[in-house]
């Protein structure tokens, strides 16, 4: 991840401009979209400066390219780390993450945009997910973003559809198309937050995804946008449809990695 690139003003016009940001700074405060500390209206990102950091810090470790885990470039190759490789529901070529979910300024992020609709974490998401995915050795190949539906009674008691935002947002970026449709949630289920073993969380969204009327998959390289993994259940019962309607490779842009017990 790199840090934005400073604005560029002319020495003359910097008197001003400090003028102007600290009369914004009066009027409409500026607030660090992830702990809501006050920072000054010239920072050259919506967070605090340790939020920054941490969250710098974070991507910059190394992880799976294939399930996202946290990993020693020591223990992963090609087709993945020590773990993946030892389970069969990994049916995604590759995948690229923000960072752990742990760390407190993703978490937060993620938050912000899943549960309070917040513009700003929503844009941040975007636009650090957007610098993974374009490095990602695959990139080019991608053809379709394909987020994670969501059912309708879900959608409302959540102020967005958070994987169908970050996927336009991929898609508006870096010149992808977004094929909203491919897959469709048929079954309401709980959700997977409150279920802690990775044996729920499979036997939740079991058989919960179907197939579009019209995928528009067929022969395409796809890559399934969400905001989290955590046992890769979710991921992985949407790649078993996208794989039943056509679909030649499949990899995930997610924001963030975690596990679950058991």
């Amino acid at each position: 991840m790199t840090e934005a690139r400073p604005s560029v003003l002319g020495r003359a016009a910097r008197p001003a401009s400090r003028l102007w940001t600290g009369l914004l700074d009066v009027v409409m405060p500026q607030t660090c979209v992830a702990c809501g500390r006050w920072i000054s209206g010239d920072a050259r990102q919506p967070m605090c400066a340790p939020c920054w950091s941490a969250l710098v810090a974070d991507a910059s470790r190394p992880y799976c390219r294939r399930c996202g885990r946290a990993s020693s470039p020591l223990t992963c190759d090609d087709h993945g780390c020590g773990r993946c490789r030892k389970e069969r529901f990994w049916n995604t070529a590759g995948m690229v993450r923000i960072g752990d979910y742990h760390v407190q300024p993703l978490q937060r992020l993620i938050t912000a945009m899943k549960y309070r609709g917040e513009r700003r974490a929503l844009d941040l998401l975007v636009e650090l997910l957007a610098q993974r995915l374009a490095q990602a050795p695959w990139h080019s190949e991608i053809e379709l973003l394909v987020p994670v539906p969501m059912h309708v009674l879900r959608r409302w008691q959540r102020p967005c559809e958070h994987a169908v935002e970050l996927a336009r947002g991929l898609g508006e970026r870096l010149g992808l198309p977004v094929r909203r449709a491919a897959v469709r949630r048929t079954r309401h289920t709980a959700s997977q937050t409150g279920l802690i073993s990775r044996r729920q969380r499979f036997l939740n969204v079991q058989g919960c995804f179907g197939p579009a009327r019209r995928p528009g998959v067929d022969g395409k390289v796809v890559c399934v946008v969400d905001n989290l993994v955590v046992s890769g259940a979710t991921l992985h019962e949407v790649a078993k449809v996208l794989r039943a309607s056509g679909a030649r490779r499949i990899y995930a842009a997610v924001a963030a990695r975690t596990e679950s017990r058991g």
